[in-house]
């Protein structure tokens, strides 16, 4: 959506003194009042097929590329927008959520062996919410980045499929609209992509590779956008970060969307197309306890392949 007129009134932000209370009194006397173009021609649909969620990872690719280790923006970000990006990030959790986690757990194992056991009786799966907590904090310090950190860039912090716009026809000049910034901040993309396939991704677009398929897509369109050097390097972290990405979000599923989950709650909300599909829908949560149980295992390991678990 192109904007039609923008009246910004935010000559102070750069000259910001005093305490947080008076530099906070002193943002809301400014402000931006903007008129957008209508997007005519996208859509809202979730959970997204393969060939939609590719649409938005290359939307995304563009969005972190935009911003690639730009300290000096990231560094004005770090002030202005949120502190660490991602509503699920630990930072902006309670200690009383994050202590139901292995309590919530147990309910689910619970609730859904009935329906799958062989997966339940897989070793480590019955623990996964202990194993969990015993690695939170350290992989919540790791996925704080700095303005100056390899890697860093501005993260969406809630990109689910409702989020986005995508184009009712496809094509390489037309992305997908993003919206919703409220828990953008300075992070690593890679936990953008992280919550975005265990959120709103298809079971079918994940399975048979599908998800390390998408992971490519994503990479390969950011190839395209950061300097060779910087993105060879990435490659060497990328799924490293991406299983931190999902850790970090699966700790706010379990602890807080998966409290008192059962079969019954989930077809309760099935239609809530706004909603996880982790936690409104059996056979995605499924797929997601074992994306968390593979990621577990190669942090625990230290090595990071698609092959290695």
């Amino acid at each position: 959506a192109k904007p039609l007129f923008v009246d910004e009134r935010m000559d102070g932000v750069d000259a910001l003194v005093g305490t947080d209370a008076e530099q906070e009194a002193a943002l809301r006397q400014g402000g931006i009042l903007m008129f957008l173009e209508s997007a005519e021609g996208f859509f809202q649909e979730a959970p997204f097929s393969y060939d939609q969620a590719t649409c938005a990872l290359k939307m995304l690719a563009q969005f972190h590329g935009t911003t690639w280790q730009d300290a000096e923006l990231l560094g004005k970000a770090s002030v202005r927008l949120q502190p660490k990006a991602g509503y699920w990030a630990m930072h902006h959790r309670s200690k009383e959520e994050f202590s139901q986690l292995e309590a919530n757990w147990k309910v689910y194992v619970e609730a859904f062996t009935p329906l799958a056991p062989d997966l339940f009786a897989r070793q480590g799966i019955a623990d996964l919410g202990t194993r969990l907590r015993d690695v939170s904090e350290s992989v919540s310090n790791a996925l704080w980045a700095k303005p100056t950190d390899p890697f860093a860039s501005l993260m969406h912090g809630d990109l689910k499929a409702m989020n986005i716009f995508l184009p009712e026809t496809s094509s390489a000049q037309t992305s997908a609209l993003p919206i919703d910034f409220q828990w953008t901040g300075v992070g690593f993309g890679m936990a953008d992509v992280a919550m975005h396939l265990c959120h709103s991704v298809s079971v079918d677009a994940l399975r048979d590779g599908g998800e390390q398929r998408l992971v490519e897509c994503y990479m390969g369109a950011l190839a395209e956008i950061v300097p060779p050097q910087s993105f060879n390097d990435f490659k060497t972290a990328a799924l490293k970060l991406y299983c931190l990405g999902v850790l970090d979000y699966s700790r706010t599923v379990i602890s807080h969307f998966f409290k008192g989950a059962s079969p019954e709650k989930f077809v309760e909300r099935a239609h809530l197309v706004n909603v996880g599909l982790c936690y409104r829908n059996v056979e995605a949560s499924f797929l997601f306890v074992e994306r968390v149980d593979r990621c577990l295992r190669m942090h625990s390991s230290g090595e990071y392949s698609w092959t290695s678990v």
